[in-house]
């Protein structure tokens, strides 16, 4: 986490060494977000301290935290990377138990799709615009309430979770539209 007195010792680094660098002026840390946003230059002593502490923050779902890429040339720069918060994924994933369906043995899983798709298509519109590999443990979490599901409903497995994953990958390739999130590659692996 960055702190004034991190950013001090590096203002300080750098009055040391000849530069001045925001008019000797310690920053902080709103100047240094709008900084960053703005992609203005920082000197190495900075980028250093800045790489090594987080400065992330969470907006509408999405955690943005800088991150440094390098150029094919040579050099390099910082730039926010924007994923799905950590709060989102465990919200969804509050939603996805709050439902128990893994409980409800009378449903079928047709019955549990037609619950599930427009849950499913609302997240990924929301949070898959930005990037669709964020949402992989969300998915893997609701697989493994289709598989208790599946071990509460059908006895012939006898509680062999081995057997109901062979069942839930046979429905998901028979019926590779029953879920939304199947249609888009999200499969049982």
């Amino acid at each position: 986490m960055l702190t004034s007195k991190t950013l001090d010792g590096v203002h300080n680094q750098n009055s040391r060494s000849g530069r001045h660098w925001k008019k000797d002026k310690a920053l902080t840390r709103g100047e240094l977000c709008n900084r960053l946003a703005s992609g203005s230059y920082f000197p190495p002593e900075v980028k250093r301290v800045l790489i090594g502490y987080s400065v992330q923050f969470d907006f509408l779902g999405f955690s943005f935290r800088p991150i440094q890429m390098h150029l094919k040339r040579g050099g390099s720069f910082l730039q926010f990377d924007c994923i799905m918060s950590r709060k989102s994924k465990v919200r969804i994933t509050g939603v996805l138990r709050e439902l128990q369906f893994h409980n409800k043995t009378q449903r079928t899983i047709q019955d549990i799709a037609e619950v599930l798709n427009p849950k499913i298509r609302g997240w990924l519109n929301y949070y898959g615009k930005i990037n669709r590999r964020c949402l992989r443990p969300v998915f893997y979490y609701l697989h493994h309430r289709l598989l208790k599901w599946a071990l509460n409903k059908y006895k012939r497995f006898k509680r062999s979770k081995v057997k109901a994953v062979r069942w839930l990958r046979r429905i998901c390739k028979c019926f590779p539209n029953l879920f939304y999130h199947w249609t888009l590659g999200y499969q049982l692996t």
